[in-house]
């Protein structure tokens, strides 16, 4: 998944170092995967006494007590005796090589289509994803307001081409804030950016007309009898 957040140009250095931005828009359980694998390439290239050397740095007594973001990264780093900028080279070098090596994957990915819509009181969101054959079912997840912790997210399974309803008492501040997602695995969702979207931007909401059966055709011999499926009268 990280291989495709870099082909979208959604991961960057700036996101490692302040996971509370990139939560802001992004997916919170991504930075699992996105620390274990910086603190690899940093052991790769310092070795493994390097995560007690950065941990040591970070409670540093020489650091400035109002650094913050980059400046505190870059820091701790050097206090540490390792290279912020040689790491984080590291780190997405390694990554674009994963996604060279599944280009044809990632190429492949869509990017689920979604509408705000509104049905007799209630609001949710229209998914979509082409192949629907490949992408069956989507999920959307929901929160509160953009500064909600994930303990207040919900997350629903959707029909490719139908709408995630939420109740009206989950709604904060008129205006519905969701990820929609393409489920990659068992437990691995590859999320679009969060939107906040207003509710008096929602349209209303037609549902698809259901596609009729296929005409039955009938076949009739010379004498008027009827040619069975098998080929017999």
């Amino acid at each position: 998944m990280l291989a495709a957040l870099l082909d979208r140009n959604e991961l960057q250095l700036s996101d490692i170092i302040d996971f509370d931005h990139f939560t802001e828009n992004g997916d919170d359980d991504l930075k699992y995967a996105i620390g274990r694998g910086f603190i690899d390439v940093m052991v790769k290239r310092y070795g493994t006494e390097s995560i007690h050397k950065l941990l040591r740095a970070f409670g540093d007594e020489q650091l400035p007590p109002k650094l913050a973001g980059a400046a505190l990264w870059q820091a701790t780093f050097q206090l540490a005796g390792m290279d912020l900028g040689l790491v984080a080279d590291d780190f997405f070098g390694t990554l674009e090589k994963g996604l060279e090596a599944k280009r044809a994957v990632v190429d492949a990915l869509p990017r689920p289509q979604t509408k705000l819509v509104t049905q007799d009181g209630w609001h949710g969101i229209e998914v979509s994803a082409e192949p629907v054959e490949a992408h069956p079912r989507l999920v959307i997840r929901y929160r509160p307001a953009p500064d909600s912790p994930m303990n207040e997210y919900d997350r629903t399974w959707v029909r490719n081409g139908d709408v995630a309803w939420r109740e009206a008492e989950a709604i904060q501040r008129q205006r519905l804030c969701f990820q929609a997602g393409l489920q990659l695995a068992k437990k691995a969702v590859l999320f679009e950016k969060w939107q906040c979207l207003p509710l008096s931007a929602a349209a209303k909401w037609e549902p698809q007309p259901a596609e009729p059966p296929p005409e039955e055709t009938i076949d009739f011999t010379e004498d008027g009898g009827v040619v069975e499926a098998d080929g017999g009268e």
